[in-house]
């Protein structure tokens, strides 16, 4: 009966791991749309060559790759490792660059592709200047285990915890004294009862995300009030790029360079939806604050956007009244690059302690199996 639980909830587990995303990059200049493609997979191995793809679009329609004197540079902090020409791939009359090039190490790349005519007025003379995160060390797939681990606890991974306690602590019972299972139980609660990963105010996720990566953000937003949630405005922290909004049925979106706007649709009282979008995030490490204004039906507007070290307004029974204003959200851009030390405080220290628990689970198992 244990071995079967066991095996059960490791699948959940599996279920439940969420795998990174990747983006292609789209740059502009005037006329001139270059859309940088990598392989393998839109992520490098490190100190293993990679295809770098530049798809050029011209508006004017006078771009032709035969008459660009196109050229390649790429640096890392600011120290160049490469400058050359960059020809087209071999399709005639083929708008795609192409060229090879291995990444030596990990880090935010600055690749910068200009091209001139080599015809007078042929098309117009562009430069584009990406920065492009190279992290992967290997040419496996990341195993779920990595995934799960370079991931933001979120209520998906808190249950996965969760499972895996349950699991340490079913197995442990008989082979184990009551101290030590007490401490189990002490560890396992200090990582499930965080109050700072579950909140019934509109929260911006995750709060912790890599130097100069694409990532997918969520917004939860709760009704607290007697009254329909019918519009979210969030506004977007300097140094984003590439803001895409996720397409939510009912809702109408709108997208500007300082914030995103989904009106139109509707969240009953006392219930809750999901909102996305993705973005690049800055390539040093900083904090991304996030504010949020929520619309009720009745005309009302709550502003998520005090401070979360800061007092809150009181209702007449003492507690925090979030009827008008509430806390903002903030990500934390950490330079993951450079092999920082095991941090007590970072968010992923959930998902390493829900590791060594599960190894310990996997040994209990093996010896009680060997008394019976």
């Amino acid at each position: 009966m244990i071995k079967k639980f066991i095996y059960f909830s490791l699948l959940t587990l599996a279920l439940l791991v969420g795998q990174p995303a990747s983006a292609h990059i789209m740059l502009q200049d005037q006329s001139i749309f270059v859309l940088l493609h990598a392989e393998p997979g839109d992520d490098p191995i490190i100190g293993e060559p990679a295809t770098l793809y530049f798809s050029v679009t011209d508006k004017n329609k006078q771009f032709n790759s035969t008459d660009c004197d196109c050229r390649l540079s790429i640096s890392l902090k600011k120290r160049s490792i490469y400058e050359g020409e960059i020809g087209a791939n071999k399709i005639p009359n083929s708008r795609v660059l192409q060229t090879t090039f291995t990444f030596p190490r990990a880090g935010i790349y600055e690749v910068v592709l200009t091209g001139q005519p080599k015809t007078a007025l042929a098309f117009q003379p562009f430069k584009l200047t990406y920065n492009f995160r190279v992290s992967r060390e290997s040419d496996d797939p990341p195993s779920p285990l990595t995934s799960y681990l370079n991931q933001t606890p979120t209520w998906t991974s808190r249950l996965a915890i969760g499972i895996i306690t349950l699991v340490v602590l079913i197995v442990l019972r008989k082979i184990m004294s009551k101290k030590l299972l007490l401490l189990l139980l002490v560890v396992g609660g200090t990582i499930l009862i965080n109050p700072k990963s579950s909140s019934a105010h509109v929260v911006v996720r995750p709060n912790q995300v890599g130097v100069g990566s694409f990532q997918t953000f969520n917004i939860g937003v709760p009704s607290e009030k007697e009254f329909s949630t019918i519009g979210l405005r969030l506004e977007l922290p300097a140094g984003l790029e590439h803001v895409t909004p996720t397409v939510k049925s009912g809702w109408q979106i709108e997208v500007s360079p300082t914030e995103i706007i989904w009106r139109g649709g509707r969240i009953p009282a006392h219930q809750r939806d999901d909102f996305s979008f993705s973005a690049k995030v800055p390539a040093e490490a900083t904090a991304l604050i996030w504010k949020a204004y929520q619309s009720y039906s009745n005309g009302s507007e709550v502003a998520w956007a005090n401070d979360p070290k800061g007092e809150q307004t009181l209702d007449e029974e003492g507690q925090p009244d979030f009827s008008k204003f509430g806390p903002y959200s903030e990500t934390k851009i950490v330079d993951d690059l450079g092999g920082t030390a095991f941090d007590l405080k970072s968010p992923k220290t959930a998902s390493i302690l829900a590791l060594i628990a599960l190894v310990l689970a996997l040994i209990a198992l093996v010896k009680s199996a060997k008394r019976s």
